[in-house]
């Protein structure tokens, strides 16, 4: 399992500080897309703690996130299953 440092670190990666306004560089656009990835990245290492993970858990999650938030996440869904299917070979 990863610490919260480390999954902070691999949402930064996957969606960097984006400033919109640059009157206003405390604005992070990106924020709630990264806060959505930590969210669901913590929830699968709970779900699986004891398995891999599975692309049934994958689409469970995102499928959470967006009845959550009322958006789509097909982009969040494509980046999780890319990177879980590499850390479960």
């Amino acid at each position: 399992m990863k610490t919260p440092e480390e999954i902070e670190k691999l949402a930064f990666e996957q969606y960097p500080r984006y400033i919109t306004d640059p009157y206003n560089p405390v604005e992070d656009g990106n924020k709630e897309e990264r806060d959505i990835w930590i969210e669901g990245y913590n929830q699968c290492q709970q779900d699986n703690a004891d398995k891999k993970f599975t692309l049934d858990d994958i689409i469970n999650s995102i499928h959470q996130a967006e009845l959550k938030h009322k958006k789509n996440y097909t982009e969040i869904y494509e980046l999780m299953k890319t990177y879980l299917q590499s850390i479960n070979k």
